[in-house]
């Protein structure tokens, strides 16, 4: 649930900055040579005691502070004569405007419960019928449970069938493959062959040695511009899983969340930040990760793990990023390709002109993230190919996730 309500908030929030689509290719880049500011540093400069007011933070965590002040401000509310507009008002209207009316059913109950909720969203059509009701229509599996009309409204999304993998429709139709033709083996054609050419002019001689592969060497001094082999794909994956049993300490986690919500604060300050400052983890989840630890000045527990497979902090940071995106671009469906195309040729601007500015923002960002998670070259997405069922075991095992950023966003 509170993931739920963290994606819905998420994308309500205000928009730092605005550019065309082709604006943000820069701002996805990642200088790990770049020197950043201590935890401290930041904390000193970015309070985070003012985020939100902490006398009532949610309805089910009242907590057991009341003063004077917060009082007065509760006994007044409503008895103004100028309604006060929540600056989220308008982008909330907005995404309620583009969702199926079906969906307001297991939307509108839970809105009703959120403190401070703003009434012209609570009188919306649609959304006001819904005040302290049940959905109608659920998912088969839940139909006889009992006292489920007690669930809580904040899970009412759990009861649409839609939100089960097993009933999306995949839109997508697979790409026909030419088989191989079944032809019986034939000794005497191999028979013949043999004595027109001799085996020995053509089989490599063993004094003459086996020849390594580039997919088998790895790449001396990676930079984020370097081209990876299937042997640095490998030692990637070896990375993954005790980098994620580094982290699963709970009070890292907290810290790496803290340092990454101070590290887009400074990012906007210098003029690097862009909007919805997630997607950046999404494009690069390693070298986002390097900077993090840096910033807690806990690089030394990461360089240890890293080292094992041969790279240092700023070459595993690149290596692996890039590893990342050919695997993406390996797995590229069909549907996805085209998506990319079209992104590409910047064919979704009359449907951007369409929307309101600010939604128009956002979506204009999250498209060329998209296309910046599929940025690899030809030769990273052949080499990926090659060792993706090694990769692909690895990333499962391991939640198909670093530290939370997922490897495969289409899953």
């Amino acid at each position: 649930m509170k993931l739920l309500y963290a994606a819905l908030i998420g994308l309500v929030l205000p928009v730092a900055a605005s550019a065309a689509v082709t604006d943000y290719h820069q701002f996805f880049r990642v200088d790990l040579s770049e020197p950043l500011p201590s935890i401290s540093e930041l904390k000193q400069k970015y309070p985070l005691d003012d985020v939100y007011d902490k006398h009532y933070d949610y309805s089910w965590n009242i907590g057991n502070r009341f003063d004077q002040a917060f009082r007065e401000i509760i006994k007044s509310y409503g008895t103004s004569e100028k309604r006060l507009k929540p600056e989220y008002e308008e982008r909330l209207l907005d995404m309620l405007a583009m969702m199926p009316k079906e969906t307001y059913q297991y939307i509108g109950p839970y809105l009703h419960t959120v403190p401070g909720m703003s009434e012209k969203i609570l009188n919306l059509p649609g959304i006001k019928e819904t005040k302290n009701r049940f959905p109608d229509r659920i998912d088969e599996r839940f139909r006889n449970i009992a006292g489920l009309e007690f669930l809580s409204p904040s899970l009412y999304f759990m009861l649409m069938p839609e939100a089960w993998p097993e009933h999306r429709q995949i839109i997508e139709n697979p790409l026909p493959s030419n088989r191989a033709p079944q032809a019986p083996y034939d000794q005497k054609f191999f028979d013949g062959l043999q004595k027109l050419v001799s085996p020995a002019d053509y089989i490599s001689q063993p004094h003459k040695g086996k020849q390594l592969s580039r997919s088998q060497l790895r790449t001396l001094r990676p930079t984020a511009d370097s081209l990876v082999t299937a042997a640095d794909i490998k030692a990637v994956g070896a990375t993954i899983p005790p980098i994620n049993k580094l982290t699963n300490d709970p009070y890292l986690q907290s810290d790496l969340f803290l340092a990454g919500r101070l590290l887009d604060k400074w990012e906007n300050e210098q003029g690097k930040g862009i909007p919805l400052v997630v997607l950046k983890d999404l494009v690069n989840p390693c070298s986002r990760l390097v900077q993090k630890f840096r910033i807690l000045g806990r690089e030394a527990e990461l360089a240890a793990i890293v080292a094992e497979q041969g790279f240092t902090l700023n070459e595993w940071g690149y290596s692996c990023d890039n590893a990342i995106r050919a695997y993406r671009t390996a797995q590229m469906s069909s549907s996805t390709s085209v998506a990319l195309s079209a992104y590409r040729r910047n064919l979704q601007a009359p449907y951007l002109k369409k929307l309101p500015e600010k939604i128009a923002e956002q979506q204009a960002i999250i498209m060329q993230s998209f296309v910046e998670m599929y940025n690899a070259p030809l030769s990273d997405t052949l080499e990926a190919q090659k060792v993706h069922r090694e990769l692909e075991k690895i990333f499962r095992e391991n939640g198909n996730n670093l530290v939370g950023i997922p490897f495969d966003i289409m899953e």
